[in-house]
């Protein structure tokens, strides 16, 4: 997403698991919005964009991966019917601290396809 030539925003539908055949259907779903620009909206056009486009690149599901202290983005993920499939706890170094891993999953539904 760009505003007057700056860059706000961005979003990426990634291979989970590049070369296993058995998981081509599955994509990871990473996104960042800038903070000035969070809380307008910007993020869920953003995150209903890349689910509206999985059809067209054969995604059956969506897995995102997350700090668990990433508030803002589970908010997001689970207003989009992402339900939290998995925690690893406490095995992240981040910024003199620990905190953990989550991981967000949506299988798409036969209408989202």
């Amino acid at each position: 997403m760009k505003l007057n030539y700056r860059v706000i925003g961005y979003g990426t539908l990634s291979p989970y698991r590049d070369g296993r055949q058995a998981m081509n259907s599955i994509a990871q779903v990473s996104f960042f919005m800038d903070e000035n620009f969070q809380g307008k909206g910007l993020g869920s056009m953003l995150l209903q964009h890349m689910i509206d486009d999985c059809p067209r690149v054969e995604i059956k599901a969506l897995i995102a991966i997350l700090l668990d202290v990433n508030k803002p983005s589970v908010r997001l993920l689970r207003k989009f019917g992402f339900e939290k499939w998995g925690h690893l706890k406490g095995i992240i170094a981040f910024e003199d601290k620990t905190c953990g891993q989550l991981i967000y999953g949506k299988k798409l539904t036969r209408r989202q396809l």
